[in-house]
């Protein structure tokens, strides 16, 4: 089954293969379960911090990541759960 997941990400396009860096899981909509960041670019310079990724939110009830574009364009989004608020670089 992990093997079938991971060809459907592949597919979808949230990970290209062995090469790609594992995805990050944070939960970014502080419902509980665990969202899916792939890192896209790196900024340079004094900008090193801001990491661009692309984002999937967790749908429980399909048990699907969905791609969400608002999150996708904050850099380096760092959620935090206890004020539920993200903060980005």
């Amino acid at each position: 089954m992990k093997r079938f997941a991971y060809i459907l990400l592949m597919l979808a396009g949230v990970c290209s293969g062995e090469d790609e860096a594992p995805a990050l899981m944070k939960d970014l909509n502080f419902d509980g379960h665990p969202d899916k960041m792939v890192e896209r670019q790196r900024g340079g310079g004094r900008n090193a911090r801001n990491i661009e990724y692309d984002v999937w939110l967790f749908d429980p009830k399909t048990k699907q990541y969905i791609p969400n574009e608002q999150l996708s364009k904050m850099g380096s989004p760092e959620p935090d759960p206890k004020a539920k608020t993200i903060t980005t670089f």
